[in-house]
């Protein structure tokens, strides 16, 4: 039998900022940008400082299937390896990723409103 290891302390004290974070999101660059930062601090908090993840390793990818993607140099490093296929972390990334693509989508149907947050901001009301 397999042993299954679970990271949903480090989901669960992490999902909570990442979905203030979207609801701050103005455009889908920000969803990006936020889905980045979460990824690489709950990565490195699993993975620890022997196999550092850097902001570009996960990235959230509307257009691929999973939706995000996983560079090849971070995919074939033992931690990760070992991780990914002896836990639930890839239900983890997918949950970060549905939530973020629900946003995106929303950001990307509706870039007035995205326009008008930013002018607003710039006092060109």
């Amino acid at each position: 039998m397999t042993r299954q290891v679970s990271f949903s302390k480090i989901r669960n004290e992490t999902m909570h900022e990442f979905r203030e974070k979207m609801n701050q999101a103005e455009s889908t660059e920000d969803v990006k940008k936020f889905y980045a930062d979460t990824m690489q601090s709950m990565l490195n908090k699993i993975l620890g400082r022997d196999e550092s993840v850097r902001y570009e390793d996960v990235s959230l990818s509307p257009s691929s299937s999973d939706g995000y993607v996983v560079v090849e140099t971070l995919r074939d490093r033992p931690l990760f390896k070992s991780a990914w296929g002896e836990s639930d972390l890839s239900n983890i990334i997918n949950d970060f990723t549905q939530i973020a693509l629900k946003k995106y989508v929303h950001l990307q149907k509706n870039p007035e409103k995205t326009r008008s947050k930013i002018h607003h901001v710039d006092g060109k009301r």
